[in-house]
């Protein structure tokens, strides 16, 4: 087997789910459809290039990931909370990432045993917190990271917004950063076609 040698991270966004597998995620995302074999680095590349497209990996350290660039649009809060409720049938723990630095997108969200306990949106090019649901995360905590709360908080001085480095830090407390990948034995991988008429 292949090594991984490349991984996401940076202007990407993606969910990791624990203790799941990519049959179980196929059947708990109904937008999924064509799943095709493909190799990691194929798979990640085809999954960033083109908005129809998501990439599926094996579970590494008990974790599993679907990641794409046009996998969700986090910023649409309501259809955004039905997938994370639908990927909530297939693991009692699910994270999610976002990180675009052109747009300053910045979000993070996790739900535990379908329930989701924290889900924090933000665009710096809007200047709009777009969802600030849940209590801090432990992650939070231990990273001493303390987000404006709305966007009237944001001018207030004392906090600062959220950025692309602090997302990668959650990722790493929450789940995994995914550069802790690289180096790994390449397991399953899926390609498959998002469908937009769920």
């Amino acid at each position: 087997m292949a090594l991984i040698e490349k991984s996401f991270g940076y202007k990407s966004m993606w969910f990791a789910m624990k203790n799941t597998d990519i049959d179980e995620i196929l059947l708990s995302c109904p937008n999924l459809a064509n799943a095709k074999m493909t190799t990691w680095e194929n798979g990640l590349q085809a999954a960033s290039e083109s908005s129809d497209k998501a990439f599926l990996s094996g579970v590494y350290d008990g974790w599993s990931f679907l990641t794409g660039t046009g996998i969700c649009e986090p910023t649409h809060v309501e259809d955004f909370m039905k997938l994370m409720s639908e990927l909530g049938k297939c693991s009692n723990e699910i994270c999610f990432f976002a990180t675009h630095r052109v747009v300053e997108l910045q979000c993070f969200a996790q739900a535990v045993q379908g329930k989701i306990v924290r889900y924090y949106c933000y665009s710096g090019e809007s200047g709009h917190i777009y969802v600030n649901m849940g209590e801090r995360t432990e992650a939070e905590k231990r990273l001493s990271l303390n987000f404006p709360a709305d966007d009237e908080a944001l001018f207030g001085g004392d906090l600062d917004p959220i950025d692309e480095t602090d997302i990668l830090a959650l990722a790493e407390q929450m789940s995994i950063d995914p550069d802790m990948l690289i180096g790994m034995e390449e397991g399953k991988c899926i390609i498959a076609d998002i469908s937009r008429e769920m």
